[in-house]
């Protein structure tokens, strides 16, 4: 589990910016049990409130929270789009449609696996050099 923390509405925030369980270890409570141990912590840090996003088709995260008593406050639209639909001439100029090597991506995913850093292994991340290059 990830957490950033800023303010949001002039209250000290932290923010889920990653949770996530290796298939495995799934259905045994470990993004409950992760999330309620680092509440002491986070109040210690000042942190007043928290907020997440869930896809709203994904029921067994949107169970965990509600056990948590988390309660939804606003729905956002989700929106998708090919690639061959987009108008890079009404794009916007700060940001970049590249295509990336999908093998990159693969070996990303990886990389973010934190169990690996976990058991002290590293990884590259060869999604960011495509990116730069």
């Amino acid at each position: 589990m990830l957490n950033g923390s800023g303010t949001f509405n002039g209250i000290p925030t932290a923010y889920a910016t990653g949770t996530g369980t290796v298939k495995e270890y799934r259905g045994q409570n470990l993004a409950g049990t992760i999330s309620t141990h680092s509440i002491p912590f986070l109040r210690e840090a000042g942190i007043r409130q928290y907020l997440l996003e869930v896809l709203q088709n994904n029921e067994k995260a949107i169970a965990v929270y509600r056990r948590m008593n988390f309660e939804v406050v606003r729905k956002f639209n989700c929106f998708r789009q090919t690639i061959k639909q987009v108008d890079l001439l009404q794009a916007n100029k700060d940001c970049m449609v590249k295509l990336v090597d999908t093998e990159a991506v693969r070996l990303t995913q990886q990389a973010c696996d934190f169990s690996s850093f976990l058991r002290g292994k590293t990884a590259s991340n060869p999604l960011k050099d495509e990116l730069q290059n």
